[in-house]
């Protein structure tokens, strides 16, 4: 959805392409790649990554099939002890290559 609006926008000429634009969250990590030559995408944020992690799913070479839909406060008082340290490090580090490689 997302990555048509904006192909749209742009192609409309909507889009000032002068000025940094932030996106709110993300659907799966790999949604990047679309973003990866539109170099006015200043800035985006999401917990993915860490939802994902503690909910014990690892990030894929392709990313993710599906999404989970649970919101990040209602994981927040899980016990550290229970999430990964390294999967969520595993997790920002794939997320990153989607976007900016």
């Amino acid at each position: 959805g997302r990555v048509k609006l904006l192909g749209d926008l742009l192609k409309n000429g909507v889009l000032n392409e002068d000025k940094p634009h932030h996106l709110l969250g993300c659907s799966l990590p790999q949604e990047g790649m679309y973003y990866r030559n539109y170099p006015w995408i200043y800035s985006m944020d999401t917990s993915n990554p860490i939802v994902h992690a503690i909910k014990n799913i690892k990030y894929g070479d392709t990313g993710l099939w599906s999404k989970e839909s649970q919101k990040l406060f209602t994981l927040i008082n899980t016990p550290l002890a229970e999430i990964s340290n390294e999967l969520v490090k595993g997790n920002i580090k794939k997320f990153r290559t989607f976007w900016n490689e």
